[in-house]
């Protein structure tokens, strides 16, 4: 059995199940990637553009709930956490730029791009959202249902 390209664990909860749930989803959906660029053929180039749409799809929706929380529950690092978020989004057009032009490096450096950028946003980003959310939570300012 092969070994996935990104492996979700616990280190990576940030103790709000929806996001929870959508990071586990991107660490799938990075391994479809990851599996839809090895190969050099035409049917491969396409499906690894379908599933990078897939991706870049997923990924709006899962930056939209982020911010809608952190709106919703004024957290003070949500400018930053948005620039972030655009940042990531432009670099991610950047690659698929590059990925169109047929550079055969640039599948394999996007996907350590993509897997290195998840693990330090995560664990370093997001997770500030879960103890901000959590701080208000135990202070008996918010309940589960208040956050989306």
């Amino acid at each position: 059995m092969k070994q996935p390209f990104a492996i979700w664990d616990n280190r990576y909860s940030i103790g709000i199940k929806i996001v929870d749930d959508q990071h586990k989803e991107l660490f799938s959906i990075a391994n479809d990637l990851y599996d839809a660029c090895q190969g050099a053929n035409a049917v491969t180039t396409e499906h690894f553009k379908a599933v990078l749409q897939k991706a870049i799809n997923y990924v709006g929706l899962h930056f939209s709930t982020e911010e809608r929380i952190m709106k919703k529950t004024n957290d003070p690092e949500f400018e930053i956490h948005q620039a972030e978020h655009d940042r990531f989004v432009k670099k991610v057009m950047e690659e698929a730029a590059s990925l169109n032009h047929g550079d055969e490096d640039a599948p394999e450096l996007f996907m350590t791009f993509l897997r290195n950028w998840i693990s330090d946003h995560v664990t370093g980003t997001d997770i500030k959202i879960g103890q901000h959310v959590e701080d208000l939570r135990k202070k008996g300012l918010l309940k589960e249902d208040m956050i989306l």
